[in-house]
């Protein structure tokens, strides 16, 4: 009798040793997926921001160049007028 009753308690215990580890693997799984979901999302913000800081640099640039054109326009055109003159 004694023989019946190791494997089943060593089946028994095996089973149950399997089925914990299988649930400590999921919840690891689980928490590194939340993990690396929320690195992607801060990526993700970080790379918004950077699209936006290069969104207000190239509207400086473009004000810039705006103004130097506007500049050199009106220099142009008053070394123009005296030259002629």
């Amino acid at each position: 009798m004694t023989t019946a009753k190791f494997p089943r308690s060593f089946v028994a215990r095996n089973f149950w040793v399997n089925a914990i580890r299988r649930y400590s693997q999921e919840i690891n799984y689980v928490q590194s997926q939340s993990q690396k979901d929320e690195e992607i999302i801060d990526a993700c913000q970080r790379v918004k921001e950077a699209a936006d800081a290069f969104k207000e640099g190239a509207k400086v640039v473009k004000k810039t160049s705006k103004y130097v054109k506007d500049t050199v326009a009106v220099t142009a055109g008053s070394v123009r007028t005296e030259t002629i003159i």
